[in-house]
């Protein structure tokens, strides 16, 4: 892979991130088939992600939560969320992000996410460490989850342990996880593009990715238009209860 894709697709993420916020003062919502909400700054997030990143990766082809799935290119696919938590967004909160991950030869390559309101890019490529603002992410404890620590969680039935959070968006979620803010956190809903970039990240910080029967999550099941079988993000020295 080109060493100089990660600080490219950084800055198209950053740039789609800030689409979104600049329109926020102008917004158009609807309502998709499914009851959630789509604005104007989704798709016009996922428009300068598109462009930007099969620019960037001659060869990919772009699976967006706006425009629908389409089939790996050669140089794999971009999997992305352009407003992750959009019912945040439009309601004036600051916890949602714009992602970008991408998957080549069966597994997840790199990832980008963006929280511009909370001022962070998290940036990670397999085998490499983690940063957020430039700032290399220590390892997540190798600890056991305590009854009091937090833990996010949505509302489908999961195994309970620590203590509960709801926040609205997979990739908060995950990027507080990744920064210690959450010991762990499940998931009943996503498709592989939620997740895409946050699993590059935590996977370099020594989290794993469960389904509820314990086994572990692999990507290359979930590359279709389908929401992945529930699961928790925690740490790989933990076990499900």
């Amino acid at each position: 892979m080109n060493p100089a894709l990660l600080p490219t697709v950084a800055k198209i993420v950053e740039n789609a991130a800030a689409t979104a916020l600049a329109l926020r003062s102008e917004l158009k919502t609807n309502t998709k088939p499914d009851g959630s909400l789509v604005t104007s700054a989704d798709l016009a997030a996922e428009e300068v992600l598109r462009q930007g990143l099969l620019d960037a990766s001659p060869g990919t082809t772009f699976w967006g939560e706006e425009g629908g799935y389409v089939e790996q290119g050669e140089e794999g696919i971009w999997l992305v969320d352009p407003i992750d938590g959009t019912t945040n967004f439009a309601f004036g909160q600051p916890l949602w992000g714009t992602s970008a991950g991408l998957y080549c030869r069966d597994r997840l390559e790199l990832g980008v996410v963006a929280l511009p309101e909370l001022g962070w890019l998290l940036c990670g490529q397999r085998g490499h460490r983690p940063t957020c603002n430039g700032e290399p992410l220590p390892d997540l404890l190798a600890t056991p989850i305590a009854k009091h620590e937090p833990v996010g969680e949505n509302d489908d039935p999961f195994p309970t342990m620590g203590k509960s959070r709801h926040l609205g968006s997979f990739v908060v979620e995950a990027m507080f996880m990744a920064r210690g803010m959450l010991r762990a956190f499940t998931s009943s809903r996503c498709k592989l593009y939620d997740a895409a970039a946050s699993l590059v990240i935590l996977r370099s910080l020594g989290a794993e990715a469960r389904h509820a029967d314990g086994r572990l999550l692999d990507e290359s099941e979930w590359l279709r238009p389908t929401p992945i079988e529930p699961f928790i993000v925690l740490p790989s020295c933990d076990d499900l209860p």
